[in-house]
């Protein structure tokens, strides 16, 4: 597989690749076809992770999860993600617990670089179980 290297300004696009694929910026990477082409490492920033949280709503509010300060903590080493969050309440629904666990691994993995997203749930009554399950 050929690695290429474009900058966001550099018009070295060649017409062939601009004609047969849609090249879009996303995250500051040029995105073809879901191969990102920017060097050999992708920089993955707690700011970009957090822009991303911001989709996940409680299911119960309805509100970002980052608006209702539920994000603890944020690591990252080498395209692995590992994010401490807690919930509203102890005693959450386990259901919902899980949805918003699922809903902040499913945005935080679509963004380009991230390879693994490991999730640690604390302050609910069934954490340890509600970990395993979302961390398989």
């Amino acid at each position: 597989m050929h690695k290429l290297s474009f900058r966001r300004n550099s018009l070295f696009v060649p017409f062939v690749l601009r004609q047969r694929f849609a090249a879009q910026f996303e995250y500051g990477f040029l995105k073809i076809n879901n191969l990102l082409c920017a060097g050999e490492f992708l920089m993955i920033d707690k700011k970009t992770i957090l822009k991303e949280l911001e989709k996940v709503m409680d299911p119960e509010l309805n509100v970002p999860i980052t608006e209702m300060e539920l994000v603890d903590k944020i690591e990252i080493k080498d395209g692995e993600v590992i994010i401490d969050f807690h919930l509203t309440a102890p005693y959450c629904p386990p259901m919902l617990a899980l949805k918003m666990a699922y809903d902040i691994k499913e945005v935080v993995s679509h963004i380009p670089g991230v390879t693994h997203v490991k999730l640690n749930m604390s302050g609910h009554y069934l954490a340890e179980e509600l970990n395993k399950e979302v961390n398989k």
